[in-house]
């Protein structure tokens, strides 16, 4: 077995070890590849930075993301609102102008919000 080997595998038992004794173990078990990978070629300060730079990014926009579909969707409920509210209006006027009273109006409203599964 030639040194290189012999290496990998003193990493994977150092990773498995550290696993069975529940050192960093739930990191391990999702990213030991990676640790594998990093401690089996040359560790270098830059590109440990660079690494950490780049999840940095990655997590920034996930939680951008996360952040403009929560606002969206609050705009989007103020806007059905809003609209909900100009539709039952509109329908309240017209029903108005057409001679029913504000009672009978009402009544038909409540029955129409029923019917379309709103009441």
């Amino acid at each position: 077995m030639g040194s290189t080997e012999r290496l990998e595998k003193a990493l994977g038992k150092a990773v498995n070890w550290c696993i069975d004794h529940d050192i960093l173990k739930d990191f391990l078990e999702e990213n030991s590849t990676e640790v594998n990978n990093m401690l089996f070629t040359e560790w270098n300060w830059d590109d440990a930075l660079e690494v950490a730079r780049e999840e940095g990014i990655e997590q920034g926009r996930g939680e951008g993301l996360e952040e403009g579909r929560g606002e969206g969707r609050e705009e989007g409920i103020e806007v059905g609102i809003d609209r909900g509210r100009e539709e039952g209006i509109d329908s309240l006027c017209e029903l108005l102008e057409q001679g029913y009273t504000p009672k009978e109006a009402r009544e038909m409203l409540k029955n129409k919000s029923r019917v379309l599964g709103k009441g």
